[in-house]
């Protein structure tokens, strides 16, 4: 009876192991990629100041958004984009500003941030008549 009962124990201790285990592959992916998301929010703040200050323009360099040391370790930034592309093609505002793994799995404000930087660049490309 006692070696039955051990081997019940044992399988359950295999069990939960195993689900943990499962478990901390599931969530990895989303704590790992905490750090580049976190970092990319501050890079999209520094994007919506620029747009801000320089109507009608988007940044070639890190350069123009401050020293960019953190935020080109972990974030990936679209310097080939124009202003006039994203007004033919507001999708490409998503893809301008990403995470190093390409997806925000924390930070769920990125594409708030994102439609405001998108507003700011349609406000500074219009007509001073036409804007507020």
């Amino acid at each position: 009876m006692r070696k039955g009962m051990k081997q019940v124990v044992l399988g359950f201790v295999v069990i939960v192991i195993l689900c943990i285990g499962a478990l901390s592959l599931a969530v990895y992916p989303k704590f790992s990629n905490m750090k580049s998301e976190y970092t990319t929010a501050g890079v999209i703040v520094d994007l919506d100041a620029y747009v801000h200050a320089h109507p009608g323009k988007w940044p070639k360099s890190w350069k123009d958004l401050g020293d960019g040391s953190d935020g080109s370790a972990y974030t990936k930034f679209r310097f080939d984009l124009s202003t006039a592309s994203m007004l033919q093609n507001p999708q490409l505002i998503y893809e301008a500003v990403t995470p190093l793994r390409g997806r925000y799995y924390t930070y769920p404000h990125a594409k708030r941030q994102l439609d405001e930087v998108l507003r700011k660049i349609k406000e500074g490309t219009s007509s001073p008549k036409e804007r507020k």
